[in-house]
């Protein structure tokens, strides 16, 4: 699938091998070739010899598996920051590059609140999101926006995203490539969810501008503040079960629905 090889690990042939296939995995000296093979090894009978083999086999398409098919960026590590700013921080830390009087919850999220950045060399405009529930102030969602708008520029820079995190394995974009998006999926060694996405629009559109972004989101992290928030909700009685709702809101009346 053309994935970047991730952070090189080297197990030791014979420790290996000798786990799957009893007998193998005989080195000499600091040489890593194996002495024996299955086919050749004298102690081993037919039946054992097809089993021997049945396991190398096993073992080699588990290794082709986890060197084909696991996103590494090429410096290691799983990538938390960008423009100066690094997921999973607090907002306290960059109140000179953002605005902190434009900060306001985000509709129908309101356990997240978005504050404007600073220009930024490179980036035309920029938006950091924070928790305000289970961790307040813990910076949850960067999303930037490039100076340059020309699709020349987007792919260019998504050769450089490949090879920084690897190939994409999702598209979000639209059937008619007028709007890209390709997202990137990790999680790190303490188990947190984080996505990438970079998007380019190529035509105009109230929902999506034109031109390229980048979004990275903890999506573990905005999923703790989401529960928080609507544990919060029910604590204090400010959400309506299922059948309070629809008592409220009577007949569905899909007059009111559709455009005249």
């Amino acid at each position: 699938m053309g994935y970047p090889p991730g952070p090189q690990i080297r197990p030791e042939p014979s420790f290996t091998l000798r786990r799957i296939a009893p007998g193998l995995g005989r080195t000499t000296g600091s040489g890593s070739r194996w002495k024996d093979d299955c086919r050749h090894h004298s102690r081993l009978n037919h039946g054992e010899r097809e089993s021997c083999m049945t396991n190398i086999l096993r073992f080699l398409t588990i290794l082709t598996f986890l060197l084909v098919c696991t996103p590494a960026a090429s410096g290691g590590g799983v990538p938390r920051q960008i423009g100066g700013i690094v997921l999973g921080t607090s907002i306290e830390q960059y109140k000179e590059i953002v605005r902190m009087d434009t900060a306001l919850p985000i509709r129908h999220m309101e356990y997240l609140t978005e504050v404007e950045m600073k220009p930024l060399e490179g980036f035309r405009s920029g938006y950091v999101t924070y928790a305000n529930c289970e961790n307040p102030g813990q910076i949850v969602k960067i999303r930037l926006k490039y100076a340059r708008e020309e699709k020349e520029f987007y792919e260019e820079l998504l050769k450089r995203y490949k090879k920084r995190l690897g190939e994409s394995s999702v598209y979000r974009g639209d059937p008619f490539r007028a709007f890209l998006a390709w997202k990137w999926s990790f999680t790190d060694e303490k188990g947190a969810s984080i996505s990438i996405t970079l998007q380019h629009n190529s035509m105009e559109d109230e929902d999506y501008p034109r031109g390229t972004t980048v979004k990275m989101s903890l999506i573990s992290a905005i999923e703790r503040e989401r529960l928080c928030f609507e544990k919060n909700q029910k604590e204090t009685g400010r959400v309506e079960d299922g059948s309070s709702q629809e008592r409220r809101m009577g007949p569905l009346d899909f007059r009111n629905l559709v455009p005249e």
